[in-house]
């Protein structure tokens, strides 16, 4: 893939970004969803992205919690940007399974 092709993939993933929040602090508050089962697996923390590209790879929602839900889990959902739906106003929809 040529320079020119990878810029126009990061730009279209930027401007949909923008398109719908922000910041990243906006896009940590929206609630992710799996239309898979209907799950609620909370916020974002985290954002993975390729090094080489600059292309997002993937969001990080922190893991479910444990023990009456006041601990937390070690474990985090790893989601891949190819995953994600759609990022709405309030809810990123994303495609799944476990």
């Amino acid at each position: 893939m040529n320079h020119f092709a990878v810029f126009c993939i990061l730009l279209a993933e930027v401007i949909a970004l923008i398109d719908t929040c922000t910041s990243f602090s906006d896009f940590k508050r929206k609630e992710v969803i799996n239309v898979c089962d209907g799950a609620r697996l909370g916020t974002p923390c985290d954002i993975e992205f390729n090094q080489g590209t600059g292309i997002i790879s993937s969001i990080i929602v922190p893991g479910h919690a444990k023990l009456l839900g006041i601990l937390k889990s070690s474990e985090e959902i790893v989601i891949p940007y190819s995953k994600i739906i759609k990022i709405g106003e309030d809810v990123i929809l994303v495609e799944i399974t476990f």
